[in-house]
């Protein structure tokens, strides 16, 4: 057969699962546009930071921003520009893993096996939900892992694919910090493997080298001169200098409490599966002997053990299931390659079923988050913003859930997030916005305002959710330049 008939065999095999894939992430985009309202947490984060080009938006690094910035461009300030950005890296995410996977196995058990992602809560509900810098770590950080496979067990070692492995490294870095968890946790994968380390010999690697350091330049130079900025987020990790031992200990079980929390679903599906439906005579417990399935276990084990030792180091007592995720996002499609050959014939065919029903039940789980309670795309920001008193001149200051949303709504508002001032000048009348689900929390009005201006007003609005879950409460206060 001549080289167009293979790829024409090849693609007629795979655009099924390709097409189910792009087609089912197509869908939450539509659903996320149809059901409007406001924006969640990260997307009015996106909103405030897109439409601004900076090396650094405070504690994250600026590639999402980025790209969103250019959704901005093409599509305008929509739920549509920052749906679409967020499902194309994951869309990107499912039909790498199904590249991956499709190494080692027909068109069906790979597809079965990208499928099992969405049972993972934080790739399946999550991610849809509120991640969005975890979204585009996770996406290269499996673009990685096939990029490392390629180079390492495929041979392909050209110059191209040097440069490549380096922007890869370079773009994660710049998308979120525990991308370094994901290089060095990939990287210990193919040195442990003797049939992958020959891609580490070879003058080459300084070209990746050379391309990440290029890509890193500007924002490390930013993150090098606003430090404070950088590490505003560092007290998520709860790092408890008090108690040397307590603190570890605290530290490992929260991270034991994330693993439980990311893999219970899945291994609770596939247990029960295998369980069930393992045919006479197979491995109650089998060792993976392929390649790719050594590889992907790698870098999950060498991930977790590098986290612990993070934990270890650091004293960190609080550690997300998210921050797992690149590190974690290839284990259940192993595994679930791993096991169904095992399986009878029913087996796969039930665990399609059980798969294709949480797909189902996350977008029926999205409408109700999105238009009913106190979720955040379902507070009342529009009938809100209508009674603000703004006027020419005046600076809205916000946390940034109520910043962003109001800048949606309001993009011919000066509108900032009180944490980052972005060329916010010397207004007229400053207006300190505040409004959460609970209605409580007013912050103080930051430097160098305070300085200079005197509350001389405040006022609380009241709106209801878009469905049910009472009113939501905005408090405002009005400051306006000493003497005046």
């Amino acid at each position: 057969m001549n080289e167009t008939g293979a790829v024409g065999t090849v693609w007629s095999r795979d655009r099924t699962w390709v097409l189910l894939i792009a087609g089912y992430f197509l869908f939450q985009i539509a659903l996320r546009v149809a059901t409007g309202g406001a924006l969640g947490l990260d997307e009015a984060q996106m909103i405030l930071e897109g439409r601004v080009l900076a090396w650094g938006y405070g504690p994250q690094p600026p590639l999402y921003a980025w790209v969103q910035g250019g959704a901005f461009a093409l599509f305008g300030e929509t739920i549509l520009a920052l749906s679409l950005v967020k499902n194309a890296f994951l869309c990107g995410t499912f039909l790498t893993v199904y590249w991956l996977a499709r190494r080692i196995a027909p068109p069906p058990l790979a597809g079965l096996a990208t499928v099992m992602l969405l049972t993972v809560p934080q790739l399946g509900w999550e991610s849809q939900r509120a991640l969005t810098h975890s979204v585009l770590v996770t996406f290269l950080s499996v673009l990685l892992a096939a990029q490392v496979w390629a180079m390492g067990a495929d041979g392909r070692r050209g110059a191209p694919d040097y440069l490549v492995l380096g922007a890869l490294i370079g773009f994660g870095m710049i998308a979120k910090y525990n991308f370094a968890l994901s290089v060095s946790a990939t990287f210990l994968a193919a040195a442990w493997l003797p049939q992958m380390r020959g891609l580490f010999g070879t003058p080459k690697l300084l070209l990746a080298v050379g391309m990440a350091l290029a890509i890193l330049a500007g924002p490390g130079l930013w993150m090098f001169a606003n430090q404070e900025a950088t590490m505003a987020s560092s007290h998520k990790f709860e790092m408890d200098t008090g108690h040397w031992a307590l603190a570890r200990v605290e530290g490992l079980a929260a991270l034991a409490g994330a693993l439980l929390s990311f893999m219970a679903l899945p291994l609770l599906i596939l247990g029960v599966c295998h369980a069930v439906f393992r045919r006479a005579g197979a491995a109650r417990i089998p060792i993976p002997d392929d390649l790719l399935l050594r590889y992907l276990a790698a870098i999950a084990l060498s991930g977790l053990a590098l986290i612990a030792l993070v934990v270890l180091a650091s004293g960190a007592t609080n550690v997300k299931d998210r921050w797992l995720q690149p590190v974690l996002v290839t284990s259940v499609p192993a595994l679930t390659l791993l096991l169904v050959p095992l399986w009878r014939a029913a087996g796969p065919k039930r665990l399609a079923q059980v798969a294709g029903a949480v797909a189902l039940l996350i977008p029926v789980g999205l409408l109700h988050h999105n238009l009913w309670g106190d979720a955040y795309r379902a507070a009342p920001f529009k009938t809100l913003a209508a009674e603000l008193p703004v006027e020419e001149g005046t600076l809205v200051l916000a946390p940034v859930w109520v910043a962003g949303n109001l800048a949606y709504l309001r993009p011919d508002w000066q509108v900032q997030d009180e944490r980052l001032l972005n060329g916010a000048g010397t207004p007229d009348r400053i207006l300190l916005v505040n409004a959460d689900r609970s209605g409580k929390g007013l912050r103080a009005l930051p430097e160098p305002f305070a300085r200079f201006f005197i509350r001389t007003d405040q006022t609380e609005l009241s709106a209801p959710y878009r469905v049910s879950g009472g009113d939501m409460v905005m408090i405002v206060e009005e400051w306006v330049p000493r003497g005046e």
